[in-house]
């Protein structure tokens, strides 16, 4: 298997009566993946699956925190909502891009607990300013604008 970030990965099968059968979890990155058996020097057509972003839809809700005394600045995502009113699954895959005045992005990527992701910048890496920060989380996202002092 050849995944959307160009990495090859061996799945091993056994064959039961003439057929080989095996399960692939769902990959992190959102692309098309290649497929193709290879079997005493023999190999099929290759099959490409499209996986689509996901598992996160709608309006992710953000939320800030200053913390004076650890020097830090807490951005919390969520709760992030699957399809099926769910939260998605731990381990999900999420972005964090935080823009300042000047159009310079810092992107944070983290992955979620619970239902909620949380990133962490030091108070250093920002100065005084107003600041927008989006997130996003399959076809899920969220935007917020905050002034720091």
């Amino acid at each position: 298997m050849t995944g959307a970030d160009g990495r090859t990965r061996s799945i091993p099968v056994q064959i039961v009566d003439g057929i080989a059968e095996t399960f692939m979890q769902t990959p992190l990155i959102a692309g098309q993946y290649t497929i193709q058996a290879t079997m005493l020097g023999m190999e099929s057509d290759p099959l490409t699956i499209e996986f689509t972003p996901g598992p996160a839809i709608g309006r992710i809700l953000l939320d800030l925190t200053l913390d004076s005394d650890a020097g830090a600045v807490h951005i919390t995502a969520g709760p992030i909502i699957g399809t099926l009113d769910q939260y998605v699954p731990n381990g999900t895959l999420v972005t964090f891009d935080i823009t300042d005045e000047n159009g310079t992005t810092q992107t944070l990527t983290t992955t979620t607990t619970d239902g909620y992701a949380t990133a962490q910048l030091r108070r250093t890496q920002l100065t005084s300013g107003r600041y927008t920060i989006t997130t996003t989380a399959g076809s899920g996202s969220g935007r917020m604008t905050v002034e720091i002092p």
